[in-house]
This record gives C-alpha cells, sequence and structure tokens, in this order.
C-alpha cells in the first residue's frame, strides 16, 4: 500500500474507505487547521448528516463509558477527565468538512487519496474505484498517533492481507530476536518459560532470514520485533530496522516491538527509530514487574516515538500445557480455522518459518511426535523458489500436533505475567 503522509500532501481528495468508527479515528489524526472536505464511504450511513451520525456515536461511546464495570464509577474524578477528554475528541471531530458517500458515489476519486479502512468491502472498493489490489490504496499507519487507533487498524488489514492471494500478503510476522527474557512468566504463550539456559541467537541468521523474507513478499501488514524480551538485542534490532524495506513505502504497513518494560532503549537505536513514522512500540503493563514502565515511556515521548500499552486490567488466556492432548484432530482443525494466529502471529524462528510462536518454540524444544511444518528462509538459493514454498506454506498448512495441544479458543482467562517460583523452575 501506499503511504499517506501530510508531508506529501498535495491537496487531492480525502477518501477513507471503512466504517465510520475506524474513519473516525483516522479523522482524530488530521490537523486542527484543515480546511477541506474529506469524504467517507460507508454503505451503512450513506448519505446522512455528518452531524446527525457523530452525535450517535458520542452518546454511545460516553454511555458505554459510563456503564462499564472495568472503569470506575461515574462519580470518580479518573472517569470525569476521561469523559472529558472523549467529548473533546468529538468535538475536534466536528471541526472537520465530512460528507458520507455510497460506492457508487466515489467512481470520480480514484486519482485522490483513497485511504482503505475496511477488510470486508474490500472487493467493492476496488470495484467501485477501478482498482486491482491493495497497492492502489492508501494506508493511514503514518497519521494514526495513537495506540487504540493503530491496533484497530492493523486489526482491519491483517486479516486482509492474508486473503490477497493473487499475491504474497502476509498478515502479521513476528520476529524472534531472542529466546531469553527477563520475566520467568508461568503461562507464557509462546512457551519461553520452557528454555533452561537459552543461548544467544545469531544474529547473522536472524538478520539473513528477515531479508529473505522481506525479498520473496510482497507486502506485510503488522512486522512484530519480539522475544523473549526483544531489548536484549538492541544492536540486533538496529540492523534490521536499518533495512530499506521497512522504511515508508517499503514492504510493510506497519513495525510493532513489543517490550515488556524492564528495560530502556539506547540512544542510538531511539534515533533510528523516530525517523520510522511506521514504527510503534507495543508495552506490557505488568505492574511493579514492569519496574521500567514510566522511565520507557518518558524515553519514547522525549525521542517521538509512538507507542501504546496492554492495560495492567486485562487479562492472559490459558494456552494449555504443551505436553498434554486437549483436542483430537478433528476438532484442532476446526479450532485452527477460527484462531487468529494464522493472521497475526507467523513466526521466524532461527531461519525458518512457522505458523505460530507456540509451533516455533514447541518445535526447538521438542515438544511435538513429529517436526513441525515449516519453511527455511535460508534454504532454496533462488528467491522464486523461497515464495512458492512460502506461498504454499501459508495457505496450506493444516492443523497438527502443535493446535492438539493448545487451548487458546477454549482456555480460560487467567491473571497476567504470574512469575515461576523456584519451585516449579
Amino acid at each position: 500500500m501506499k503511504e499517506f503522509t501530510w508531508e506529501a500532501y498535495d491537496e487531492r481528495r480525502i477518501l477513507i474507505c471503512g466504517s465510520v468508527n475506524m474513519c473516525f479515528m483516522i479523522l482524530g489524526q488530521f490537523p486542527g487547521d484543515y480546511t477541506e472536505t474529506v469524504y467517507l464511504c460507508d454503505e451503512n450511513y450513506a448519505g446522512m448528516d455528518y452531524e446527525e451520525v457523530l452525535s450517535q456515536i458520542e452518546e454511545k461511546a460516553v454511555s458505554q463509558i459510563e456503564h462499564s464495570q472495568l472503569t470506575p464509577s461515574i462519580d470518580s474524578e479518573e472517569e470525569r477527565l476521561y469523559l472529558e477528554e472523549v467529548r473533546g475528541y468529538f468535538e475536534k471531530l466536528r471541526r472537520l468538512k465530512v460528507k458520507l458517500l455510497s460506492g457508487e458515489e466515489i467512481g470520480s476519486f480514484a486519482g485522490d487519496y483513497c485511504i482503505l479502512a475496511s477488510r470486508t468491502l474490500f472487493n467493492r472498493y476496488c470495484k467501485c474505484l477501478g482498482y486491482t489490489s491493495l497497492e492502489d490504496f492508501y494506508s493511514a499507519v503514518p497519521i494514526l498517533k495513537t495506540g487504540y487507533a493503530r491496533m484497530t487498524y492493523f486489526g482491519y488489514l491483517t486479516t486482509l492481507y492474508r486473503r490477497q492471494k493473487n499475491g504474497l500478503y502476509l498478515g502479521g510476522v513476528e520476529i524472534n530476536l531472542t529466546k531469553r527474557c527477563t520475566l520467568r512468566c508461568r503461562d507464557c504463550a509462546n512457551l519461553i518459560q520452557y528454555y533452561d539456559c537459552p543461548e544467544r541467537m545469531d544474529a547473522d541468521v536472524v538478520v539473513r532470514s528477515v531479508k529473505r523474507l522481506l525479498a520473496a513478499v510482497d507486502g506485510i501488514a503488522m512486522f512484530k520485533l519480539m522475544g523473549g524480551e526483544p531489548l536484549l538485542e538492541q544492536e540486533m534490532m538496529q540492523k534490521i530496522l536499518s533495512l530499506p524495506e521497512l522504511s515508508p513505502g517499503g514492504k510493510v504497513l506497519g513495525i510493532q516491538i513489543i517490550t515488556n518494560g524492564t528495560l530502556l532503549f539506547n540512544e542510538d537505536l531511539l534515533k533510528l527509530m523516530r525517523k520510522n513514522p511506521l514504527l510503534g512500540v507495543l508495552m506490557s503493563n505488568y505492574g511493579s514487574l514492569s519496574f521500567k514502565e514510566q522511565e520507557l515511556k518518558k524515553q519514547l515521548s522525549d525521542f517521538g516515538v509512538q507507542y501504546s500499552e496492554i492495560a495492567e486490567n486485562d487479562r492472559w488466556r490459558n494456552f494449555g500445557d504443551p505436553h498434554k492432548v486437549y483436542h483430537d484432530p478433528e476438532e484442532a482443525s476446526k479450532l485452527y480455522n477460527k484462531c487468529r494466529s494464522k493472521e497475526n502471529c507467523c513466526t521466524v524462528l532461527d531461519g525458518r518459518f512457522y505458523a505460530c510462536p507456540r509451533a516455533a518454540h514447541g518445535d526447538m524444544l521438542g515438544f511435538y511426535p513429529e517436526p513441525e511444518g515449516h519453511v527455511d528462509l535460508l534454504g532454496p538459493e533462488d528467491e522464486l523458489t523461497l515464495r512458492a514454498e512460502l506461498k504454499k506454506f501459508y495457505y496450506e498448512y493444516e492443523a497438527t500436533s502443535v493446535c492438539m495441544r493448545c487451548t487458546n479458543l477454549t482456555g480460560d482467562l487467567i491473571e497476567r505475567a504470574v512469575q515461576k517460583t523456584k519451585k516449579e523452575s
């Protein structure tokens, strides 16, 4: 996809194609002095008055906050400030001139800035605009500053990327920089807790596998750097983020670094990060365990690096013990077809491309009766062969013993980041 940035804006019309909720998140990032009309295409609201629609959605948002059990009572100062912030957000939206259109009305916008914000109506938008692929649309990622808006936007596009079988577009890909971690979470879904003394990964292998992956695919919606704890390997991270394919207009739509709030970035890496508007940091708030959280937020803010945070009251789902069998093959296959991991969590580990982190680390740890299926990114010498192997694996992978030993969709909600005791270790 092409990147929409205000620095390159040349006064062509702006059309945002998607649900009004997602469109409003994008509109909320527009500069306050923008005076031109913005066009939104949502069949459910086509032709309606913008102010009327805005009032409906604002009323619903306020009602959800006031009656949510996840927020303090309506009399609390925290909720009062939050409501003020939400109302201020809608007040900002009211300053914009917006027109709501149907698909039949957008044909003339083909040469303008057409920003895609929907997965379900992608084919319809293409037909109405005369487009053929994702490459014809603009991405709003560089202008989405707030963490929640960015994550929601990627939620739309990781699914859409997987559906583009005319090329090789991957949804979410996790690049594992290390098997080491600063925490010892008992219920880590990625199985990091089962490594006793993990050795450092070969930086050359990791960087070369990333280069080969990027050369073989047409695009990746969300490119994630993680571990373990990825900030243990900042020099390796710097080499990867310096690749031209990860720059705006390259092969990826967005970049995310996932950290647990126990380490800080070094200054050289921060200087590199702030140059890339596609990049954001996702922090896990594990309460007192994330003891560098406030310093990390200040550090990122000082360097102008976007970040978001998983709420402290969020909960994990129990993925189960990888040694136990929970499902028969038929049930595992049905669960895999519903699993979001195939869209969001394809994993690169030690030069291999796996369906998910649990498959990758479980294979490395020898937990499964047969070696887990994967693609060797450093195997085929020519790019076309690698591309063909990746495409076959990505679209034809079937549930195996990994899924039989995973309770992702059926496990209970549990407390996050409970640390293993010495006895459990």
